[in-house]
């Protein structure tokens, strides 16, 4: 019986060193999202019962010959381009899956003889699925527009994923998200006791990987053949990495049980890359040398080529058993996922369409493309409100937009057996072509927003920036983003789970106002969850001159910079001015520029609520004249429970009001936001004591001062 204690699974974390050579891609990172999720001793208690179930189910209820069969579907998040893999490269990709699980392929000859005793079939078959959720007809394939493939978070799928307890969902994307690592090749999840949420589930993998054809090893070619889908699959079924490290005080190569729970698999105490045949870590320990063939290694593909006899038992307990798999193979499941019917029913198509841009100016085209897959469309309906394009259309058409605003696109697909219809919200941006006057400055306060000012992109994720009185800076209103709610259901994998939400500003024309400075105020915290600070978010300010089509990033406020408030577990709702910070970006570089456009764009990783409030443009080279404040008053002076203090400003600019005593003890004290022209500011003062008071406001002009009197 295997027996590895809860204290040694958690010893083993902090001595855990990533067992990758030099200058390697990163094959898999199901062993580090494992290892981040041992950190919870709660998850640890789980994974060593877990362990000891598996090891005490019967082995005869698993040795027989019978197939077992997975439904599956895979689900293609693309951005329109080569990414966008064609339904053959998602046949072949479940084509190498079952030579490899059957023990078919065609290499299998490679199999060196002192290893040929213990290789052995899987069993296992993998069947895309012929219905979909609700009974409908279905190739087993989706596909799903989203910029999000580039660098794919975790969290996403939770948009497109299937239910995981009837189907394996396989996502195949561009790149893994990661903040320090950017050659993630694939990652999967073991199984849970009990089940685990769709966003926790699956395998993901880049679609460069996957099959044996079409872009397969186009960007590593050591990854050529499909074996990396071969691998992650494998951690779905709870098989692990032969050179696993676990805790013991001599090393990987004196672990009783080995490494991976399998004894049949030779001691190993780093991964295996290349195809080194003589690779031999544990001469001393074990009389084989490393199985570098075997599937679960980091072995390149034309060099893996086999299971064993312990991970076919290991791999079909996990699909028997209640608390794991057992509801994919059960005979009710795939007569619902009609993997077993020989035919395919009629079906409708499923729609997808993407943008070549997600910003532009008011009548400058967008094209869109439609990207319907599974049965043949017979009509196309655009759905591109604001647009002049609505209706029906052909494959790809060109809107134009009239009005500056943040707009839906979608696209309805029919045909005999019926339609599907998807919509992306808030995700095209349309600025005016002429750049605001901003002469006398520019202050925001969000109090009052014009339709088509301030637009938002939105990333299909919970969260987004939204106008809200929740909290702000000054006045009732600011913008937020509801980063707290976004996160809430997603942080058991936070290395892979983000949301970027983006907020514009209404184009500006800089000759107006030549060198000048942007400023904004900002409130942040990070999130506290069980005991761990978690979050790890950016705010990028961006600026484009030719109507959105690049940007350049000119300042980035990392997780520190942001930090207002000390880490919470609950919402973050600032409710007071010190709980806000101010950040200024230079804007010389755009002076000559007659049409700017500025963003802000906040990229999200587990932590709490942003807002953003007071977002003002001052010019560098006013004079003290140009900020004059004159006719400064008080009223009603002599004064009672209230009192409003009124002036005149010749711009856009901060002053500072303060009450004083006769002794000269101050008593009030604010920074405020003056407007061009009139401003009044009502007071309370109803605690005040009867007596003589100054008033005094400070700011660029000076200082002015007036006396009043509470009766």
């Amino acid at each position: 019986m295997i027996k590895r204690s809860l204290f040694g699974l958690l010893a083993l974390i902090a001595l855990f060193t990533q067992a990758q050579e030099k200058d390697q891609v990163t094959r898999c990172y199901t062993e580090e999202i494992w290892m981040e999720r041992m950190n919870d001793p709660e998850y640890a208690r789980q994974w060593a019962e877990k362990e000891r179930l598996v090891d005490e189910f019967s082995d005869r209820s698993v040795d027989a010959d019978s197939l077992m069969i997975i439904p599956v579907v895979v689900h293609v998040i693309h951005s329109g381009g080569s990414n966008n893999i064609s339904d053959a490269q998602v046949h072949d990709m479940i084509r190498v899956l079952n030579e490899d699980y059957s023990r078919t392929n065609a290499d299998t000859s490679d199999t060196r003889t002192v290893f040929l005793p213990v290789a052995a079939s899987m069993d296992i078959e993998f069947r895309l699925a012929k219905k979909d959720e609700d009974g409908n007809c279905t190739t087993g394939i989706t596909r799903h527009y989203s910029p999000f493939t580039d660098d794919f978070p975790n969290n996403f799928k939770e948009i497109v994923s299937w239910d995981n307890s009837k189907y394996l969902n396989i996502f195949i994307i561009s790149n893994v998200y990661h903040l320090t690592n950017s050659s993630i090749v694939a990652y999967a999840r073991f199984p849970e006791q009990n089940g685990q949420t769709a966003i926790e589930d699956g395998v993901v993998a880049s679609h460069w990987s996957v099959g044996a054809l079409g872009t397969a090893g186009t960007v590593y070619p050591q990854y050529n053949k499909g074996r990396t889908m071969s691998h992650e699959v494998g951690h779905y079924l709870d098989l692990i990495h032969p050179f696993q490290p676990w805790i013991n005080p001599n090393g990987s190569c004196f672990e009783p049980n080995h490494n991976d729970y399998c004894t049949d698999t030779p001691k190993a105490s780093s991964a295996a890359f290349g195809c080194n045949h003589s690779k031999d870590d544990c001469n001393n320990n074990d009389p084989n040398p490393n199985m570098v063939e075997n599937y679960m290694d980091y072995s390149d593909d034309d060099c893996a080529n086999m299971f064993t006899n312990c991970q076919r038992k290991r791999s079909r307990k996990v699909i028997k058993m209640d608390i794991l798999r057992a509801d994919l193979a059960d005979s009710s499941n795939l007569l619902a996922t009609g993997v077993l019917d020989t035919t395919i029913a009629p079906c409708k198509p499923g729609a997808d369409a993407f943008p070549n841009k997600h910003v532009t100016c008011v009548g400058t085209p967008i094209t869109f493309t439609e990207n319907a897959y599974g049965a043949a469309s017979t009509s196309l309906e655009w759905i591109l409100p604001g647009s002049s394009s609505n209706g029906n259309g052909n494959n790809s058409i060109a809107a134009q937009y009239t009005q500056p605003g943040t707009y839906d696109f979608g696209l309805i697909a029919t045909n005999a057996n019926g339609s599907d219809t998807i919509v992306f919200e808030k995700q095209i941006v349309v600025v005016s072509n002429n750049g605001m006057d901003i002469s006398g400055g520019f202050f925001e306060d969000f109090e009052q927003v014009n339709a088509g000012e301030w637009n938002i992109q939105h990333s299909e994720m919970r969260g987004y920036f939204e106008r809200t009185n929740a909290a702000s800076y000054s006045g009732n209103y600011s913008y937020w983003v509801n980063n707290y709610g976004q996160c809430a259901n997603t942080h058991t994998t936070p290395v892979q789970s983000r949301d970027l939400e983006i907020l514009y500003m209404p184009a500006i024309d800089m000759t107006s106002i030549g060198d000048a400075t942007l400023k904004f105020k900002f409130a942040y915290s990070q999130r506290t969850d069980s005991s761990e600070v978690r979050g790890n978010e950016r705010l990028l300010i961006q600026f484009s001159t030719n109507c959105g089509q690049s940007w350049q990033t000119r300042k980035t406020l990392t997780t520190n910079d942001l930090i207002t408030k000390a880490s919470s577990s609950a919402a973050f709702y600032p409710s007071s001015s010190n709980m806000w910070d101010e950040a200024a970006v230079g804007l010389l570089a755009f002076s000559t520029r007659d049409h700017v456009m500025i963003r802000f764009v906040f990229e999200s990783k587990n932590g709490n609520n942003f807002f953003i409030d007071d977002v003002s443009i001052t010019s560098n080279s006013s004079s003290i004249e140009e900020y004059r404040l004159s006719q400064l008053s008080a009223y009603p002076n002599p004064f009672e429970n209230r009192i409003s203090v009124q002036f005149e400003s010749s711009s856009f600019q901060q002053v500072n009001l303060e009450i004083l005593d006769i002794k000269g003890k101050t008593i009030y004290s604010s920074e405020l936001q003056a407007e061009i022209g009139d401003n009044s500011f009502d007071i309370t003062t109803d605690t005040w004591a009867k007596g003589v008071y100054l008033i005094r406001v400070n700011g660029a002009f000076g200082t002015q001062v007036q006396k009043l009197i509470k009766q």
